[in-house]
């Protein structure tokens, strides 16, 4: 099983997107962690990111330029104690 946390509304996702592939697959999960009529706002990325920090296991960042939300998932682990 995989597990997407959405950075946006699931009615949002374009069909032609990647995200729209995964969304195809068997025992695919797709977690939106704001309420589902909420317009999408820029400080919802940076929440997103703190919850896929604190239900991660382990944070591997391969590649982030700074002020990347990939930085702020690696800083909000490492704030979690999360490896």
């Amino acid at each position: 099983p995989s597990l997407m946390i959405s950075p946006e509304r699931l009615d949002l996702i374009k069909p032609s997107s990647k995200c729209s592939s995964f969304l195809k697959q068997d025992g695919f999960c797709v977690l939106y962690p704001f309420g589902p009529f909420l317009p999408q706002k820029k400080y919802m990325f940076v929440q997103r990111n703190i919850f896929v920090a604190s239900i991660a296991f382990a944070v591997v960042i391969v590649q982030g330029k700074e002020g990347s939300g990939t930085l702020h998932t690696a800083r909000f682990a490492k704030q979690f104690g999360t490896p």
